[in-house]
């Protein structure tokens, strides 16, 4: 996208870009991530300016709250493009949703009754559409994907690898990502180098249960009175991870914590990545290699990424820590 052109982004997960950093430079302003604000917001942009051709980014999980209010609202000469990402990298090809998997979906008609999230996989039947999946010759060899990669036959679909992402991206880039999401380059940069001890990365969680909670308490304080690695503790982004993230500070004052906002991911766009990840299931796992990976603790209530890291090798079955 041309860096003159005018751009509004309403991220839920990574709000408030604004203090991090100078969106003028990117003719760039942030409003409320609702649905309310961004029909507002882009309705208001088309009366000043009614020849206005419009890109859209969204995720397809949410693009019920982002994307399709706003579709009803605006005419369809001004949607110049769609592009539609997982909230989550591999989502769809690991956690396998039931409701993508036996959905009946016609494959050549707009459906008159759409149900979402399903829905967002139609949208190439009637607007420039591009979808970014994980692992999309993975799904196109598995027959529980036939009905939607079938569906998804003459659209434009984009296998999202990071580390060929990366490859592309200038220095320049990369700088910009690092500012979007929040990660310090240059702190994180020295205190792997600068090390004395290999620096490990703990992958946190959150848990839905008091009994669950306490069980991955136990076994994250246990990993961290490891003294072989300094490790950083990466909290996961949903506010319902702080809990654990307070009980660990408060035992380890010194343990250096990575904002819970900031995708592990980035730091692999920044070529810093740790010497060694172990943690609670994540989707970084599926961007890491065998000989990077020290442990995996698996879910009590069902852990979706597992079967997938064994299949693939990229774990073994000796790396695996079940909760009691």
């Amino acid at each position: 996208m041309p860096a003159d052109a005018p751009k509004i982004i309403a991220w839920g997960r990574f709000q408030n870009v604004k203090d991090r950093v100078d969106l003028s430079k990117y003719n760039t302003r942030e409003i409320k991530c609702n649905t309310a604000d961004i029909v507002r917001e882009v309705k208001k942009e088309l009366r000043k300016h009614p020849n206005y051709k419009i890109v859209f980014y969204t995720t397809i999980d949410h693009a019920g709250v982002s994307l399709f209010p706003l579709l009803e609202e605006i005419p369809s000469k001004n949607v110049a493009h769609i592009h539609f990402f997982e909230e989550g990298h591999g989502a769809l090809a690991i956690h396998k949703k039931a409701y993508h998997l036996a959905h009946d979906y016609e494959f050549d008609n707009y459906p008159d009754n759409p149900i979402l999230p399903t829905y967002a996989y139609y949208t190439h039947l009637k607007y420039p559409t591009t979808y970014h999946l994980g692992f999309v010759p993975y799904m196109k060899q598995r027959p529980e994907f036939l009905k939607l990669m079938t569906l998804l036959r003459k659209a434009d679909v984009r296998n999202v690898d990071f580390y060929d992402i990366s490859n592309t991206l200038s220095k320049r880039h990369k700088n910009a990502i690092a500012s979007l999401v929040g990660l310090d380059v240059d702190k994180y940069r020295t205190l792997f180098t600068q090390s004395q001890k290999p620096v490990a990365v703990l992958v946190g969680s959150w848990v839905r249960g008091d009994k669950e909670n306490e069980d991955l308490h136990k076994q994250l304080v246990a990993v961290l009175r490891d003294k072989s690695y300094l490790w950083i503790y990466k909290p996961h982004p949903s506010n319902a991870s702080s809990d654990i993230t307070d009980k660990l500070v408060k035992e380890f004052p010194d343990l250096e914590v990575i904002p819970a906002a900031v995708p592990l991911e980035s730091f692999l766009f920044e070529d810093i990545l740790p010497d060694a990840v172990g943690g609670v299931t994540s989707s970084i796992f599926l961007s890491l290699s065998q000989a990077d990976i020290l442990f995996y603790i698996e879910k009590q209530d069902g852990d979706d990424y597992l079967p997938y890291l064994l299949e693939q090798g990229l774990i073994t079955p000796d790396k695996v820590i079940r909760l009691p």
